[in-house]
């Protein structure tokens, strides 16, 4: 089953959940700060945090069926070309949504339980999820740490968010796009070898079904080498990069 712990609690009402807060991440690298509890009005939020987390992504859908083209290749994986299918049953007043995902399919298929009163879209969360647990096979690290740099990256004050246009169903709409690279100035960065320069790119907007445009992640294994895009979510109707 999907594991919520990749995301930091900021209300009850939240979808997506973490099994600590961010504030306490960092508390780990910093002995001496104040546990996040009592940290937390001074350590807000981010944008990014904000837009992939806590926005309504459900508020303005009215589709009953949002499908994703979920891409994978590259030197160090398997080549996959398979869909994620998010089931809206029922959206509510509050702008929150009952839905179903169905993550990929056969051997690549990942469980995610059916949510009543979704803000954020659970598609993320398995597209993460499912990462997190490759680069565990890859390098032998544990899930728990690369949760953790994922958080902290996306909690940093400096995490950068830009403002695109990107395509969708043949017409141009405004969207965000984030992105982090968790283990660039990470000091046990070594241990993960050729993956130290990889990224995360969100990209989302209130104009597209579910808020989630797409998602994909690229690296890099040499200096004289573009990054090329190795895993990507991207909503049907979309640009799939590569």
């Amino acid at each position: 089953m999907l594991d919520h712990s990749l995301l930091r609690p900021l209300a009850v009402t939240l979808l997506l959940v973490l099994s600590s807060h961010a504030g306490l991440a960092r508390a780990e690298n910093n002995p001496g700060q104040v546990p996040a509890a009592a940290s937390q009005a001074s350590d807000p939020i981010t944008a990014a945090e904000k837009q992939l987390f806590l926005e309504k992504h459900f508020a303005n859908t009215t589709q009953k069926t949002i499908d994703y083209a979920y891409r994978q290749s590259g030197p160090s994986m398997e080549t996959v070309n398979d869909t994620v299918k998010v089931d809206v049953r029922e959206r509510h007043p509050d702008g929150t949504a009952s839905v179903n995902v169905n993550f990929l399919s056969g051997s690549n298929h990942t469980p995610i339980a059916p949510m009543d009163h979704a803000e954020g879209n659970p598609a993320l969360l398995g597209f993460l999820e499912r990462d997190i647990a490759q680069m565990k096979r890859f390098t032998g690290g544990s899930t728990n740490y690369f949760r953790k740099r994922i958080r902290l990256a996306l909690a940093d004050r400096d995490v950068k968010v830009d403002k695109v246009n990107v395509k969708f169903e043949n017409r141009q709409v405004p969207a965000s796009r984030i992105v982090i690279q968790p283990y660039i100035n990470d000091p046990m960065k070594d241990k993960i070898g050729k993956y130290t320069a990889k990224r995360y790119v969100f990209v989302v907007s209130p104009d597209v079904p579910g808020g989630i445009y797409q998602v994909y992640t690229s690296e890099k294994f040499a200096d004289n080498q573009a990054a090329l895009v190795d895993t990507s979510m991207t909503i049907s109707g979309g640009d799939i990069p590569g």
